[in-house]
């Protein structure tokens, strides 16, 4: 193929470039000049507080939980604007993270076709446009991950030892799933331990790693459809790459070592139930998925036309589906009606009674603490669902709750299935709520009440 003619640096160079196109694609179709969503929120909020000397949030009601990414923004935060590093940062370590996968697919000696494949399959994949189109707290351990790999393969140990260092205290549960997967490179390791008893210990490291590193709530409330965008996942996998992935991992079974086959196996199957699992599988689905499409591009075909339908239909397939993710995230909150009715909620020291979706905005864009519906605060659904006005002042008292932000999608299923039900019949009913702001757009709306009783409860 003509791509194999080009050197690695140009090649490299276009890989950078369309990465780029890709990830300022849902700044450039977002009709918000603010952050997007909830997760850079909290992690410019947590810097800023890092930078005041605070450890403790006192609108969430708990200690800090700084990571390294927390501290590289605090760390940049006196050199540049907030919202820059916002929107720049994670695309920057988009870039470096699409470069090194590119090196490191050259570096095992994949061809430059293949590798031009899988760095553009990755680059179109819903878990890395999550990763880099802002700030989450992935991101970094991400890159810390493929950038050690690649410094390990190519045999750089003191530069690979000090990627993995940074790795540990990012990620614990990260490194040792990468030691786990890299492991049998060693060949000095595979003369002491063969391949079937290392798959074993890795197979039973990971899985114990998984059961402590993931949400006991993530595990009792998952559904398939949590990984799969096609079907509304916030991040995850694509059917068509799922597919594809499925198709070139049989067609190289009989070139995978048995440790590699149970572990990418096993890691298939955990990345439906752990997110930073599922994020990782992306760059080992990209390598397959263009092993795949190579495949068929060269397989013989008795006739050509139907060989070039069905490559077109699998790019159509994937651009489609890619593309329809990336749209979907540049609708991400906050819009800017979301952020001007946030900012009309008044000042107190009670807290916000709202939906989870909402917690974020309102500690970064009110500085008002929140009580959303959740274990550790079961009485934010019982005021969701009351009618009662006696045990809703009673339940507004003792968790010292006076505001609510109510949304349309909340009334729509998030939190109330029927009109007026629960507390949407108190607000609209009684005199004690006070409606302080109210946003009524084509397709939602937003309101802020608050609760002003006449007398005090005796």
């Amino acid at each position: 193929m003509k791509i194999d003619k080009l050197n690695d640096r140009m090649l490299l160079m276009i890989m950078v470039i369309f990465s780029l196109l890709v990830l300022l694609l849902p700044h450039l179709l977002r009709d918000s000049p603010y952050m997007i969503n909830s997760e850079s929120h909290d992690i410019i909020r947590s810097a800023e507080l890092l930078n005041s000397g605070e450890y403790y949030d006192h609108l969430k009601g708990t200690l800090l939980d700084f990571d390294l990414y927390t501290y590289l923004i605090a760390g940049l935060m006196p050199i540049f604007p907030k919202l820059i590093i916002a929107k720049v940062l994670p695309i920057l370590l988009g870039l470096l993270c699409s470069a090194y996968f590119y090196l490191t697919l050259r570096a095992i000696n994949l061809s430059k076709t293949k590798s031009v494949l899988a760095s553009v399959l990755l680059a179109v994949s819903p878990a890395y446009v999550y990763l880099f189109f802002s700030l989450n707290y992935y991101s970094l351990i991400v890159v810390l991950a493929i950038t050690a790999v690649y410094f390990f393969i190519i045999n750089k140990h003191t530069i690979s030892s000090a990627f993995f260092a940074l790795l540990l205290i990012a990620s614990p549960f990260a490194f040792v799933l990468l030691a786990t997967v890299i492991w049998p490179l060693k060949k000095n390791f595979l003369r002491t331990l063969r391949l079937y008893a290392s798959a074993t210990i890795a197979a039973i490291i990971i899985l114990v790693s998984v059961i402590i590193s993931t949400p006991f709530t993530y595990l009792t409330n998952y559904s398939f459809s949590h990984s799969l965008v096609d079907f509304g996942a916030a991040f995850g996998m694509n059917i068509p790459m799922i597919l594809l992935f499925l198709i070139g991992f049989i067609s190289l079974w009989k070139k995978i070592n048995i440790h590699h086959r149970i572990i990418i196996g096993i890691l298939f199957l955990l990345s439906l139930f752990n997110p930073l699992i599922m994020l990782l599988s992306g760059f080992v689905m990209a390598f397959f998925a263009a092993s795949a499409i190579y495949l068929l591009f060269n397989r013989r075909w008795e006739l050509k036309n139907i060989k070039n339908i069905a490559l077109l239909l699998v790019i159509c397939t994937i651009l489609f589906s890619s593309l329809s993710y990336i749209s979907r995230l540049a609708d991400n909150p906050p819009s800017p009606e979301l952020v001007r009715a946030i900012q009309n909620i008044p000042q107190s020291n009670q807290k916000v009674l709202t939906h989870a979706s909402y917690e974020s905005f309102i500690h970064y864009y009110a500085k008002r603490k929140t009580i959303v519906p959740s274990n550790e605060s079961p009485e934010a659904s019982e005021i969701f669902q009351s009618r009662n006005l006696k045990l809703t002042e009673s339940l507004l008292v003792n968790s010292s709750t006076d505001t609510f932000f109510i949304t349309s999608d909340m009334k729509l299923g998030l939190v109330w299935h029927k009109d007026e039900q629960g507390l949407a019949f108190l607000l609209e009913n009684s005199e004690k709520f006070v409606n302080r702001y109210r946003f009524l757009g084509d397709d939602y709306s937003y309101e802020v009440w608050v609760y002003e009783p006449k007398e005090s409860l005796p």
